[in-house]
């Protein structure tokens, strides 16, 4: 298989190529962003660990005066995570005409683009949605009794949960302005939730849309608003269990995260992604007739800590 080089598309076009999909990669990315971001250096194993350090005791013994104490001693825990590589190309053929300078390649790039960012924040979406801490609608015992919208009695408990194990919240307060008919938010854990869940979400005593902040200069793009200590992103693409529910209803997953739940190898601690466009003529194409570009990416999620996290499930 040939190499394409700077001979046939020169550095500053390549450059191009390689913003142009990452910038439409990322804002696809909505659950690597409350994660842990490592990066694997090149040349290096397919592994990568996280590693955790365990909170100290309480040091409630009194000091005795002059007597220096026996201090303490750090516990580490490493996890390890291993990462898988993944990608796709598209073929354009000779009659297409392609040059560095075609638009054709513009395109290609930006649907790729998407592309590349929906497969990893699906990547990163399964394994983060396969943790063990759950709170199913209404406190039903299980997936297949998940009959009922979401509740401000089940956020509660899912706050409760998250403040018991001493979870870190992500956000501090946003503080209250003049603005007529803005509030301040509170401290807050983030979530990740469908777009259908937010119509359910709105009707909830306590909800305040993201419009109704006391400042804009803390949101995220894709902030649908906040109940309580929770802020809520909403994005198509969060886990849905199809028909899993009772009576076969459809089962959403929205994950409430504190830091530190989870880990990522993904696109915003660095650029693992790479562009490839090869011109008419390369590998096995003796008549130049095709032309390639495509993309690939190494990608991993880890669960780093249950405890700092809930998978709220709901009809």
């Amino acid at each position: 298989m040939a190499t394409t080089t700077t001979t046939q598309i020169p550095a500053g076009v390549q450059a191009f190529y390689d913003r142009n999909l990452l910038e439409r990669a990322v804002p696809s990315l909505v659950h690597d962003g409350f994660g842990q971001t490592r990066t694997i250096p090149k040349g290096s194993s397919k592994s990568i660990k996280f590693r955790k350090y365990s909170a100290l005791p309480v040091a409630s013994t009194p000091l005795t005066e002059g007597v220096t104490p026996s201090g303490s001693q750090l516990s580490v825990s490493d996890i390890t995570a291993t990462v898988a590589q993944y990608g796709d190309f598209v073929t354009l053929s000779d009659m297409v005409s392609m040059t560095v300078e075609d638009l054709i390649v513009t395109e290609a790039t930006e649907v790729l683009g998407e592309q590349a960012g929906l497969t990893l924040d699906t990547v990163y979406r399964d394994i983060i949605n396969a943790g063990t801490s759950v709170h199913y609608a209404n406190s039903v015992a299980g997936r297949a009794s998940v009959a009922l919208a979401p509740s401000a009695s089940d956020l509660d408990a899912v706050i409760k949960t998250l403040k018991g194990q001493n979870a870190k919240k992500f956000t501090q307060l946003i503080q209250g302005s003049a603005k007529i008919n803005t509030y301040p938010i509170r401290p807050a854990y983030m979530a990740i939730t469908h777009t259908d869940k937010v119509s359910d979400l709105e009707k909830l005593a306590g909800w305040k849309g993201v419009e109704e902040y006391a400042s804009q200069g803390q949101v995220d793009m894709n902030e649908a608003g906040a109940y309580k200590n929770i802020r809520f992103l909403e994005t198509t693409n969060a886990k849905v269990f199809v028909g899993a529910g009772s009576g076969g209803v459809d089962v959403y997953s929205t994950l409430v995260l504190g830091k530190d739940a989870y880990g990522v190898v993904g696109l915003k601690g660095n650029r693992n992604i790479e562009t490839i466009v090869k011109p008419l003529g390369s590998g096995d194409d003796p008549l130049n007739q095709r032309s390639t570009v495509g993309w690939k990416a190494v990608a991993t999620a880890k669960i780093l800590n249950d405890a700092f996290m809930v998978r709220y499930e709901t009809a």
